[in-house]
Parts: structure tokens; sequence; C-alpha cells
């Protein structure tokens, strides 16, 4: 295939980005990418008009994208294959439509990407697991790439750093665009030549630091054992921070439940839900069931989000959450 032809539509996370990175190597570069910050999610009606071509959709949810793919299709002359790991509702059957969608627990589209492709890039997909805070299946992967546990480190600090890049919503918030990003990584072939890179991870690290120290002031708005809301304000460091932050604190502290509620400038929330990693798929739910009870909310068992809540649903939120996690 004319590499002209070739689109990666994708998510700008970790997870996303190394994700088409993988897809790259083994398929050859695209000749156009279409991606966004982490909350982009409706990426396919962003393709341009065709008339052939392969489309590999990757890290973004098939049902959010359900009008476009449906609409794709009915070209007859588009390919389409899809690698996720999110609830993908109803997908259409097409004989033009490939699916390949793993909503198991421990597993990212970097990871899928990476089986599918004959495994053969253990060390990208162990950097986008870490990312995705996957830290058994990154330290799996890594160990099965010969990785050292300082080799698993560095990887660990790239996909923590991409993931954290690809958060935000006004222009400016994210230090980098994901697409220049997918761009400046593409010619790197080995995971570890990525982890020097300093033209990209030096800048990054500072911006982490900085919003890092301003997260350890806040004090929880809604508090019981085993559930912890917290409210952000309507500002750059939080709309960056505020998701690796959370990610971090359920890995330190796995028995408890956490919600990171950011404010926005139209007076509305979007929340950030994490589950207790210790009884996930109990009797008690999972982050994806709680944020279904909203109208924007979706996501996985362990990571869920709600990207509109509207101001009077804020203490509704805060008492079901606490009800929903707290003991």
């Amino acid at each position: 295939m004319d590499s002209s032809e070739r689109i990666f539509v994708f998510n700008g996370d970790a997870d996303g980005l190394i994700g088409q990175h993988i897809l790259g190597l083994e398929l050859g570069e695209p000749g156009l990418r279409v991606t966004g910050l982490k909350r982009d999610i409706e990426l396919l009606r962003k393709v341009p008009p065709r008339e052939n071509g392969h489309i590999h959709a990757l890290d973004i949810s098939l049902g959010r994208n359900l009008d476009a793919l449906s609409a794709l299709l009915a070209q007859g002359n588009l390919r389409i294959t899809w690698y996720d790991h999110h609830d993908p509702g109803e997908p259409p059957v097409h004989p033009n439509l490939v699916l390949h969608i793993n909503q198991a627990q421990e597993t990212c589209t970097a990871v899928i990407v990476n089986s599918v492709h004959g495994l053969r890039h253990p060390l990208w997909a162990a950097m986008a697991a870490f990312g995705d805070n996957l830290p058994a299946t990154a330290s799996a992967l890594a160990s099965s790439g010969g990785a050292s546990a300082h080799e698993a480190a560095l990887l660990r600090r790239v996909g923590v750093l991409l993931n954290y890049n690809a958060y935000g919503e006004q222009p400016g918030d994210a230090l980098f665009r994901p697409a220049d990003l997918a761009a400046r990584i593409a010619p790197f072939r080995e995971a570890y030549d990525l982890c020097w890179e300093e033209s990209i991870l030096g800048p990054l690290a500072a911006q982490f630091e900085s919003d890092r120290e301003r997260f350890m002031e806040l004090k929880p708005v809604a508090a019981r054992p085993g559930a912890h809301a917290y409210l952000v304000p309507d500002e750059a460091f939080a709309r960056r921070y505020g998701a690796t932050w959370a990610n971090e604190r359920v890995l330190q502290q796995p028995g408890e439940a956490l919600a990171v509620i950011h404010a926005r400038a139209d007076g509305t929330y979007m929340v950030s839900i994490r589950a207790p990693r210790k009884w996930i798929g109990g009797a008690a739910g999972s982050a994806f069931d709680l944020a279904k009870e909203f109208p924007t909310g979706g996501g996985r068992k362990l990571a869920a989000g709600i990207d509109v809540l509207p101001a009077d649903q804020l203490d509704r939120f805060t008492e079901r959450f606490s009800e929903f996690f707290g003991s």
C-alpha cells in the first residue's frame, strides 16, 4: 500500500502515541496522522474526505465514534482496523472493518498492537503500559524484552511523561502537541533511544515536578474511609497533572477510591475516577459503573471519567461517590 493511503487516528496519550508508533514500525509511516489531547475522543470525524485508503484507529472509543465510523464504512472504499481496550458499545458488522478490542483489566492499546503484530516490540509496549498505569503488565513486558530494573525505570519515566503531556483542555496547557510528538518519535526504532531524548523529556520533567508540588497542597472536599474526592481549580497545572496524580495515588493506596473534580471556565466540571485496585470486579462495582450513572460518563473498570458534570450535579456526584466506594 502507498503510505499516502495509510491513516493513523489515535489518542494523544502515551498508549495511543506509542501504539501508533509500534504500528508504524510494523507497517511503515502513515500518510496522515489524526490525533489530539487525552479528552479528544471523537477523532474519526476529523479524517478528511478521501476516495480510498486504510484507516487504523487506536485507543479511542468505538462507541463515541460510531456515527463517523458508519459514514466512512458506507462509502464502501475504505478499510478500517480498530485497536482499543475501551467499551466499544455495539460495533457494526462490515467486511471492511476489523476489530482488535480487548477490555481485559491489565491491557492497553499498545499492548494489543504489539500482540497482533508478532510481539516484536515489548519495550515500547512496556513504556505505554507504564504510562497507562499498568505497572504489572509493564514490568512483565520489560522483563520479557530483557530490561534490567534500571532500564525498566527509564521506560516508566518516558511513559509517565508522555501520558502527562496529553492532558489539558486549553491552548498552551500541553507542552507539546501530540501530533508533533508523534512525528518526533517516529525516527526511533529502539525504545531506549527515546529514553535519552532530553529535548523532549527535560522540559516535560521540569514542568511535571512543578505541577506535582502544587498538588501536594490540596485537601479533599469529600472523605470517607476508602473514598476521597478532591476539587481542583481551573488552572493549567491542575488540568495537566490531575490524572497523573490520580494514577500515582491509587498505586500508593490501592484500597482507596479517588475522584479528581476539575473546575472548568464555563461553570461545569470534568471528573476523573479511580476505583480501588484491591477489590475491582467485586460486588461493589467499578469506576465505569459509577461514571455511567452520569450522561457523559464512561471509561474502564479501574479508571473512568465524566466529561461534563453540570454544576448542579456536583453535590450529587460527591455524595454518590462516597456512597459507592466509601465504607
